[in-house]
């Protein structure tokens, strides 16, 4: 999966869940690990890391303001 589909789905999750993005995603990871599927383990934890980079860069950008 490339980048920019991780990031537009990372985008999509905290748009629609907001501050449980994170924990949506450690959710799917658990489905996931749990039947042994390690390439949808892989982009979701992907998507998890690029949550929490677009969380915190948009922290930062709120405490410039």
């Amino acid at each position: 999966m490339a980048d920019i589909d991780i990031f537009r789905s990372a985008n999509l999750l905290i748009n629609y869940f907001g501050d449980e993005a994170v924990n949506i995603a450690n959710q799917r990871i658990a489905s996931f690990e749990s039947i042994r599927n390690k390439t949808a383990v892989a982009i979701w934890v992907k998507i998890k890391d690029a949550i929490s980079k677009i969380e915190n860069e948009q922290s930062g950008e709120a405490s410039l303001h």
